[in-house]
C-alpha cells in the first residue's frame, strides 16, 4: 500500500518520514549518478501514476501513452526552438500547454477507441501510436527521423529550466511533479469521479444502469491521464 494512501495516522508518519528523507537525498549524495537515478525513478513513477489514472482505476488498459508524452515533449520543445511567442516562452509554459494539447488529443482518440473494449482497447491504442509514430518520422516540420535538439541557454535558470552545474534543481522539479501527481491520484480515490471509475472498471453495463455517464467519464480519465503523462516529459 502506498504511503500517501493509507488511512491511519502512521500513513502520514511514514508519508512524512519518506518525504523528509527524499528533500534530504541531494545533500547526502552529492554525485550526479545517485542524482540521476533517482530523477528516473521520480520520472517513471510519475508516468505510471497517471497510467494508472486510466488503467488502474477506470480500467481501461492503453498501451499508446507514449503519444501523450510525446506531444508534452515536441509542444515545449518547438516552443522554445521556433520562439513562436516572441520571447516570451519558456520550458514551463510549454510543459502546460503541452498538457493541454495532449488532453484534447487525448479526446479525439477517445472518441472512436472508447467504443471498443477489453484486448480490442488495447490494440486499438497500439494502433494509434504507431499511426502517430510514422506520421511524426515523416513530419519534417517537427524534425522528422532526426527529432529536435533542444537549444542551450546561459546562464542557468530556473525560467530556462537548464542547469548545467547540478542536478539538484532538476530533482527537485521531478520530486515537485511526482508529488503533483500523487496528489491529484490521492484526490481522484476519495472523490465521487474516483467512485465513477471504479464502478466503470468492474462493470461498464452495471454502471451505466446506475445512471453513470461511462462514456464522459472514460473521456475524463484519459484527459487527466494524459494531462499528467505529457507533464512529465
Amino acid at each position: 500500500i502506498h504511503p500517501l494512501l493509507m488511512p491511519s495516522r502512521w500513513g502520514g508518519l511514514a508519508a512524512a518520514v519518506l518525504l523528509a528523507a527524499l528533500l534530504a537525498f541531494p545533500f547526502a549524495f552529492t554525485l550526479p549518478y545517485p542524482r540521476d537515478v533517482m530523477i528516473r525513478i521520480f520520472l517513471y513513477a510519475m508516468l505510471a501514476t497517471a497510467w494508472n489514472v486510466l488503467a488502474g482505476y477506470c480500467g481501461q488498459i492503453s498501451l499508446g501513452h507514449a503519444v501523450f508524452f510525446g506531444t508534452g515533449a515536441y509542444t515545449s520543445t518547438l516552443l522554445v526552438k521556433q520562439d513562436w511567442l516572441g520571447g516570451w516562452a519558456n520550458p514551463w509554459l510549454g510543459m502546460l500547454l503541452g498538457a493541454l494539447l495532449a488532453a484534447l488529443l487525448s479526446q479525439v482518440i477517445g472518441s472512436p477507441v472508447f467504443r471498443l473494449r477489453g484486448h480490442y482497447f488495447a490494440i486499438a491504442t497500439i494502433a494509434v501510436g504507431e499511426i502517430v509514430q510514422t506520421i511524426v518520422i515523416n513530419w519534417d516540420a517537427v524534425g522528422g527521423a532526426r527529432g529536435l535538439f533542444v537549444p542551450i541557454r546561459r546562464p542557468d535558470s530556473l525560467a530556462n529550466f537548464q542547469f548545467h552545474e547540478s542536478k539538484q534543481t532538476y530533482y527537485y522539479v521531478a520530486l515537485a511533479l511526482l508529488l503533483l501527481a500523487l496528489g491529484i491520484n490521492r484526490w481522484i480515490v476519495r472523490s465521487r469521479t474516483g467512485y465513477y471509475f471504479r464502478a466503470i472498471r468492474e462493470d461498464q453495463d452495471a454502471a451505466a444502469a446506475l445512471g453513470i455517464p461511462v462514456a464522459r467519464y472514460k473521456q475524463r480519465a484519459m484527459a487527466i491521464s494524459a494531462a499528467l503523462t505529457a507533464m512529465d516529459e
